[in-house]
């Protein structure tokens, strides 16, 4: 009998190369698909709790709200900012605040804005542009919500457009831009990039494929769709707003915004509103593929540079409008969309099959609004949204499902499957278990780091399913996997999470060798 134990890392994979039978395998696993609640409450419509800027403290908290913009730093820390909620007084409007959840010390920082919303004062989150180009300590993008977020090779923080208050006057909650902000940390300044400062400018197309200094995207906001590819650029699809005309509507173009020639080209798709989709052939990729027109859809980038899509709430292949449940793969090298999985149909319902059980025929159904991650071995996940249950349209689900790229197969990893609108089952705070779970929300903050998910706020359910709010509260998912195990003439299967130790007694001689996702060996024994 020979024993023989290694650790599971964060780019978790396994394989084993033996001529030999296994007799024994164990693992070790800690907080299988657990959720922990860190911080926050599980009330509703909870004030914020500024305390000192920049210094960490235990009770800091934001207030409950929905539609905030977030990043994760390149430390891995999470970023947040602005949004629709509560402020340090307990009035609800818009918000300008900018804070950072350390996550070695499991903290909130307030940095900056201010902790008041726009009915705090006269004049709290109006947007201070300053001179373009030019970082200043008084900067601000002011008021935002549902804008697009990107972070630079460097570091540095970028927004576009959103909802927002205008610098002159004359805009409001519901007002459109299409700005670009840089933050930059160490310095603590807003930078004014590009873009207009009045609201609901039109958009500057150009020639697609072409970059221009003139080109702009139209001022938008609900829900679009951002990426940052491996070469650094950033790429923006959707939302709602407008074209080079002021008509609003729901978009379907693709732009590309390239940080070292502070220039936008139009990529791909309509210049105009509300377009369907051009689905082509399920899993074939054509030029004249393009998703429909939408907005609030999941958003993933893959290990080989491939931005994903999901769902959202637009236009279907015949130009009516609903929730929709169509999986899309951009190809940065070809310029072309494949329409993946799913359907072209809007309102289409989930079909789970049995939880952590990868079946061809699973789907998620109709669904946006929520939260999604990539894990450390590149699965794409999403979840706790606003969608479908098994019976009808339009509820808040706290369901998560895993799309697995190399199989083309969805997971019901975690949720009920059959009610919606759940409360939360909040447990002990800082104390994982199998039974915690955020209740069903809408338009949360959500963030991929160190192979661990976290989701914040947004307005749904808290402990109690009796009413509906903003909500503060601050969760940490930890991800496990299925890892099979193939010798010559044996197979083993078994969950593990990333960090558990696993050992493996086996008759007979050979060699087992442990590779990680990389093929990278991690380990070697006889």
């Amino acid at each position: 009998m020979k024993t023989f134990t290694t650790h599971i890392n964060k780019n978790l994979a396994i394989s084993l190369i033996a001529y030999i039978l296994i007799s024994f395998i164990s693992f070790k696993p800690k907080s299988q698909n657990e959720w922990t609640w860190i911080k926050g409450t599980d009330l509703l419509n909870q004030k914020g709790i500024y305390g000192i800027k920049n210094v960490p403290n235990s009770n800091n908290t934001p207030g409950g709200r929905v539609g905030s913009i977030n990043w994760t730093d390149l430390n891995g820390d999470l970023w947040l900012y602005g949004g629709n909620g509560q402020d340090s007084i307990s009035l609800s409007g818009g918000l300008s605040d900018l804070w950072k959840f350390d996550i070695a010390l499991k903290k909130w920082v307030w940095i900056s804005g201010s902790p008041f919303s726009y009915q705090g004062t006269n004049n709290e989150g109006r947007s201070v542009y300053g001179v373009q180009g030019i970082p200043n300590s008084s900067n601000s993008p002011g008021y935002r919500t549902g804008s697009a977020t990107w972070v630079d090779n460097s570091g540095d923080l970028w927004l576009f457009g959103g909802s927002t208050g205008d610098t002159l006057g004359g805009g409001s909650g519901s007002s459109f831009k299409n700005d670009l902000w840089k933050y930059n940390i160490a310095s603590d300044m807003w930078t004014w990039v590009k873009g207009s400062k009045f609201w609901n400018s039109t958009a500057v197309y150009g020639t697609q494929g072409l970059q221009s200094t003139n080109n702009n995207p139209g001022a938008r906001s609900g829900g679009m769709i951002s990426w940052k590819d491996v070469n650094g650029n950033f790429w923006l699809y959707g939302g709602a707003g407008i074209t080079a005309s002021t008509t609003n509507g729901v978009l379907n173009d693709l732009w590309k915004y390239d940080v070292v020639t502070n220039q936008w080209v139009w990529q791909k798709g309509s210049s105009n509103i509300n377009s369907a989709g051009s689905y082509g052939t399920i899993g074939v990729s054509n030029l004249t593929n393009n998703p429909s027109a939408r907005e609030e859809a999941f958003n993933w980038l893959d290990k080989s540079g491939n931005l994903w899509l999901y769902g959202g709430f637009g236009y279907d292949a015949s130009s009516n409008y609903g929730d929709l449940s169509d999986l899309w793969k951009y190809n940065l090298t070809t310029n072309q969309w494949v329409w993946v999985k799913g359907t072209n149909i809007k309102n289409q319902l989930p079909i789970y099959g049995s939880m952590n059980t990868p079946v061809a025929s699973n789907r998620p159904g109709a669904m946006g609004n929520g939260g999604c991650w990539v894990d450390s071995i590149g699965n794409l996940w999403l979840g706790n949204s606003y969608g479908t249950n098994q019976v009808a349209t339009d509820f808040y689900v706290n369901i998560m499902w895993r799309y697995n790229i190399l199989s083309n197969q969805w997971t019901w990893t975690k949720g009920p499957n059959i009610l919606a609108n759940q409360a939360g089952n909040y447990g002990i705070q800082g104390t994982s278990a199998i039974t915690n779970i955020p209740g069903g929300r809408t338009y949360p903050s959500s963030w991929s780091t160190n192979g661990e998910f976290w989701l914040f706020g947004g307005f749904g359910a808290g402990s109690d399913l009796s009413a509906y709010g903003q909500l503060n509260d601050l969760w940490r998912f930890i991800p496990c996997y299925t890892a099979t195990v193939t010798p010559t003439n044996a197979s083993v299967s078994q969950t593990i999470c990333s960090g558990s130790s696993a050992t493996i007694s086996a008759n007979g001689n050979g060699t087992i060798t442990w590779y990680n996702i990389n093929s990278t060996v991690l380990a070697t024994g006889n």
